[in-house]
């Protein structure tokens, strides 16, 4: 990586900061939103994790203002980015922020990366966008760099279809960075990738991150991911945000139920040979929410209240912020 590309990117990092307040999305007629709360410090990485459905993807498009443009709408909450409001932005203002500011790389990369265009022709038409003062080709050979691609001069040649699924992701990366956001949104990273290139991903991940001071929000449902690489992490079900913290603090001592019930899912945590564990019945979909806590249908630990109350993310002594109404019980089991 070269020094003064490297200057560019830790410029600026030391006010960036997220922070999400009770946000909820509607689409159509049913909120798929609801009490979404988290925090991004400057230059930290926070795990967004749950089932599929729970809502992580979707609060990544609404950080980024790439929420479905008919039928969707932000009916409460604050989203906040280095100071500014980002609910009131209007379509002039995120194209000012998104690929700057804010970016993103989406959970598939044969779909993210266009399959008629060169990876060489896709990184100039965004350097000329985000980055016009550069020259283009250098620039290009420095972010296939960055991202550890081999052979960057010769991949600059080559289609999507010519690379590896690991060789597409690194050239996603280098495509969201090139106008050294302050925080980079992945989807679901290492999806369909084999355990190996997997963990090149996640090196990569982090060694960006530390080198240029990035802030950074990895969705996934895969808890060793987030034991690797993130410093917190933020718990959704069924749309709403129901844990949150350091990523090791919640990890040895989840404080809700459906924490608990994950990583009891998780292979390692069983013996050789024995079943695994899972979490009995479905997460519900928008418009099938329960009244009082989501969780409740599936939960061991229901009582009657927890039908009636709808739990609010809240810290106690000794603990850090859980929706769950016997959070208080849990955390000294």
């Amino acid at each position: 990586m070269t020094a003064p590309l490297l200057a560019d990117l830790r410029r600026a990092r030391s006010s960036a900061l997220l922070e999400v307040r009770d946000l909820s999305v509607r689409i159509g007629h049913h909120d798929v939103l609801s009490g979404v709360d988290l925090s991004v410090g400057a230059g930290r990485c926070l795990g967004l994790v749950g089932e599929t459905g729970s809502g992580k993807t979707l609060t990544c498009r609404a950080l980024i203002g790439l929420l479905p443009r008919i039928g969707a709408e932000v009916m409460r909450g604050s989203i906040t980015f280095d100071g500014r409001d980002l609910v009131s932005f209007r379509q002039r203002d995120w194209n000012r922020l998104r690929g700057r500011e804010i970016a993103f790389v989406p959970q598939s990369s044969l779909t993210g990366l266009d399959p008629v265009m060169t990876v060489g022709r896709q990184l100039a038409e965004t350097i000329r966008l985000l980055d016009p003062e550069s020259e283009v080709r250098t620039r290009a050979v420095e972010l296939l760099d960055m991202v550890e691609m081999p052979n960057p001069q010769q991949t600059l040649t080559r289609y999507p279809h010519q690379l590896s699924g690991g060789m597409r992701q690194r050239a996603m990366i280098a495509l969201a960075i090139v106008g050294r956001p302050k925080l980079l949104l992945a989807d679901e990273p290492t999806t369909a990738l084999d355990v190996t290139v997997q963990r090149a991903i996640l090196e990569l991940l982090s060694s960006l991150r530390q080198a240029t001071h990035m802030s950074m929000i990895i969705v996934t449902h895969d808890l060793g991911v987030v034991e690797t690489v993130t410093d917190d992490i933020a718990i959704m079900y069924a749309g709403s945000t129901i844990e949150t913290g350091a990523t090791n603090d919640v990890l040895s001592r989840p404080q809700h139920p459906y924490t608990r019930a994950l990583l009891d899912a998780r292979p390692s945590a069983r013996a050789g040979g024995a079943r695994l564990t899972t979490i009995p019945g479905q997460p519900p979909g928008p418009g099938e929410w329960a009244d009082g806590c989501r969780y409740a249908p599936r939960c061991p630990f229901v009582q009657d209240r927890c039908h009636e109350h709808v739990p609010q993310l809240t810290a106690i002594p000794d603990g850090h912020p859980a929706a769950c109404l016997r959070q208080e019980e849990l955390v000294h089991d």
